[in-house]
């Protein structure tokens, strides 16, 4: 029971140098969970990658799984005591019933030492999918959980040796930096490389001139991808045949490029729906629909990427491809509230540190996820929509949210500078919260904010009694226009406005 438990846990638990590794070793399903934190949905690519980082593991320490086959199978294990009393025994009660009189460590060892100890390519892997679908976050995710140095690099930025840029020695570089300067780290390290597709060859034909940032880039990578000793510069920067070189191997140095690969599934489009007539001619699709795109990125195959602008070496040092799709309302929704990280968490901790309170409706959640399904620019265009909404309330806050001596001293400045030009005195009490509803969400009119001693707990009991009340309260839009009934709350919740502010609008 608890060797199955520790194997659970831990990962392999075959010999004596594996099990001082343990730790490092996180299962699949370990590291799918610690992705699916920070990640929503895109099940399938958390587990490809789940197996490939974690095979990766097993590939960095395959000299210690060597060390221990070399034991079992230099010195056979001798049962004693409760085990059976001889190997031709144990074998006499796997014939009789299928059950082995081994103990589950010592059948593990036996497993191990007869199997032959290989060398473990490695398996790089292909990213594909929309924009905004979660590609970079799940290899920032990574980085943070693994024990092997990652790095993050940027394809955009690369270029063929010898022209203005980054040479793609400088990959290895930067990881040699992440892994502390310690070579044995770096030669089992692993390198992202993003916006890959942007590096793809321009067109079919062969053009004149070299293609120095795009088909370049994939010739010069193909050594490193492959698994060869490169040397890199011990200083970074461009090759100096007088300075000095780091030799690095990059047999085990994995590698996951990620791209958006816009236009890609008309690509596949053409590939699939061959221009037919009859009962078996497949119907139009609208590539432009998101679930269309999904399927057709499904579907990809190499000579799909090869027409892209992918050479087929580059294509062929890549045998796992997975992609992305683009995100739903619901999963959405899930994007703002869910991950450790999400949106909404980021700015209910943002307004938290002056000390107000922060609160989306679900309504206002789902017409923030349909603005930026809209605007067709993924999870990233959830940031975007919110600073636009929040931006006047972030403006206003801080200023109006302190203590009540902070309160009073920024009171008193303020009514000293009204009184010398001649205006009204300032009597509002500090915000306590900031509530965002369905019209707020969907730019009707600015959020609410409530003020002290109103807090936000008690806005939403008193609107779940009265759902028009927030409609009635943002009427209220000018000095002279009342709440009816609500007079009470006049003062206490307001829609977000500049106010005196508003000399910074028209400056």
């Amino acid at each position: 029971g608890e060797e199955e438990e520790e194997e659970e846990e831990g990962g392999l638990q075959v010999g004596a140098e594996p099990h001082a590794q343990n730790h490092e070793l996180m299962t699949p399903r370990a590291i799918y969970e610690s992705l699916n934190e920070h990640v929503v949905g895109q099940h399938r690519v958390k587990m490809a990658l789940s197996v490939g980082v974690h095979n990766h593991y097993k590939r960095a320490f395959a000299h210690q799984h060597a060390q221990a086959t070399a034991q079992a199978a230099a010195q056979p294990v001798e049962l004693t005591g409760a085990g059976p009393p001889s190997a031709s025994s144990a074998s006499s009660k796997v014939e009789a019933g299928g059950v082995t009189g081994w103990s589950l460590e010592e059948q593990r060892r036996r497993v191990l030492s007869s199997v032959a100890h290989v060398s473990l390519d490695k398996s790089n892997v292909v990213l594909l999918g929309p924009t905004g679908s979660g590609k970079t976050l799940m290899a920032k995710t990574l980085a943070k959980l693994c024990d092997v140095p990652l790095v993050i690099a940027d394809a955009t930025c690369l270029t063929q040796a010898g022209y203005v840029g980054e040479d793609v020695e400088s990959l290895l570089y930067k990881l040699h930096q992440e892994s502390g300067g310690d070579l044995e780290k770096t030669q089992r390290g692993i390198i992202y490389i993003d916006e890959i597709d942007k590096i793809a060859r321009k067109g079919e034909n062969v053009s004149i001139t070299r293609d120095v940032s795009g088909e370049g880039v994939q010739q010069a990578l193909l050594k490193i991808l492959e698994g060869s000793v490169v040397n890199v510069p011990k200083e970074g920067g461009r090759k100096n045949p007088r300075g000095d070189f780091i030799q690095v191997d990059t047999a085990n140095i994995l590698f996951i490029v990620a791209g958006a690969f816009s236009g890609l599934e008309h690509i596949v489009n053409r590939r699939v729906a061959k221009s037919s007539i009859g009962f078996g001619a497949p119907m139009k699709v609208d590539v432009n629909d998101d679930k269309v795109q999904g399927s057709f990125f499904d579907r990809v195959e190499p000579s799909d990427l090869t027409a892209f602008g992918l050479i087929p070496e580059f294509i062929g040092r890549f045998p796992v491809v997975v992609s992305t799709r683009a995100l739903t309302e619901d999963q959405m929704v899930q994007v703002l509230t869910e991950p450790k990280a999400s949106l909404v968490k980021q700015y209910k901790y943002l307004f938290a540190l002056h000390g107000v309170d922060f609160h989306v409706t679900q309504d206002g959640l789902r017409s923030l996820a349909k603005t930026a399904l809209a605007k067709k620019t993924g999870a990233r265009g959830l940031r975007t929509i919110l600073e636009a909404l929040l931006l006047e309330t972030m403006f206003v806050v801080p200023n109006e949210a302190q203590t009540p001596q902070a309160a009073h001293n920024t009171k008193k400045r303020a009514n000293q500078a009204k009184e010398s030009a001649g205006g009204e005195k300032q009597t509002k009490s500090p915000v306590t919260g900031v509530f965002v509803d369905g019209p707020a969400a969907r730019g009707e009119r600015p959020p609410l904010l409530t003020r002290y001693p109103m807090t936000l707990a008690g806005l939403q009991a008193r609107l779940e009694a009265d759902p028009g009340l927030a409609d009635r309260l943002a009427q209220r839009s000018s000095k002279d226009s009342g709440t009816g009934g609500d007079t009470d709350l006049e003062e206490l919740v307001e829609v977000v406005s500049l106010g005196s502010d508003a000399d910074y609008l028209a400056a």
